[in-house]
């Protein structure tokens, strides 16, 4: 078993006829170097092109992806100690040419230090180059920092301080696009995934309490329930597929 403490790095050339690997415990970052791909989670399905990436986060539990019969790439698995970057739903990054001739550098180097003495030192800060650039404004920057962190429970002067600007602008700008409250929307989105957890998998309560980031099972229906107007047991049962 991959524990998230002890570094673990490795670097495999995929073609059409592989088997995906996915190990729970692992960020994955498929990069395609010919032909095409497909993600899925929530049952959508979206397709990814040559020059391409994406990144799987570990634990997610809702996501699969596959090859069509062009495929050509790397999969990069690696312990999240290797990632100063937490993700925690699957990124898709389009490469354009000259993104594509730094990765193939990235990637190459990667694949020649991991049997060197001091290997995962030296990955991490190349692993990292890999992470997705943030947007320039303000407002998509959030958005993005927030489906990163919102199981982790961040409150509104994280993602300010993360931004660069004060609490009040950037609540001031979400209630300017969305009419809501940073507070509001960041609720919101960690709710989202209340749901998606409660139809999509056939987890417990506690589990899904665990792995929302919950601290009590007690916490977790009170908040929902404040979201949604019901209880979790009742959502999943009036909502089922």
């Amino acid at each position: 078993m991959f524990e998230n403490t002890v570094p673990h790095c490795t670097v495999t050339p995929f073609d059409c006829d592989d088997t995906p690997y996915l190990h729970k415990a692992l960020y994955h970052i498929v990069v395609l170097s010919h032909g095409d791909m497909y993600t899925v989670m929530n049952r959508q399905t979206q397709n990814i092109s040559v020059y391409g990436a994406v990144i799987l986060p570990p634990n997610t539990g809702i996501y699969d992806y596959g090859f069509y019969d062009n495929a050509q790439g790397t999969v990069i698995s690696y312990s999240p100690c290797l990632w100063d970057n937490p993700i925690q739903t699957p990124t898709h990054i389009p490469l354009e040419q000259e993104d594509w001739n730094r990765w193939g550098i990235i990637i190459d180097t990667i694949a020649k230090t991991i049997t060197e003495p001091e290997a995962y030192n030296r990955i991490k800060p190349w692993l990292n180059m890999m992470a997705p650039k943030p947007p320039q404004d303000s407002l998509s920057h959030f958005l993005t920092l927030l489906e990163q962190n919102h199981l982790a429970h961040q409150k509104s002067d994280f993602y300010a301080n993360a931004i660069g600007i004060s609490v009040d602008t950037l609540n001031n700008l979400c209630h300017k696009k969305f009419n809501k409250t940073m507070g509001q929307i960041i609720r919101e989105r960690l709710n989202l995934s209340c749901q998606q957890q409660l139809l999509y998998t056939d987890k417990s309560l506690s589990e899904i309490t665990h792995d929302m980031g919950f601290s009590t099972e007690t916490y977790f229906i009170r908040a929902f329930k404040r979201e949604t107007g019901t209880t979790p047991a009742k959502f999943r049962k009036n909502n089922q597929p």
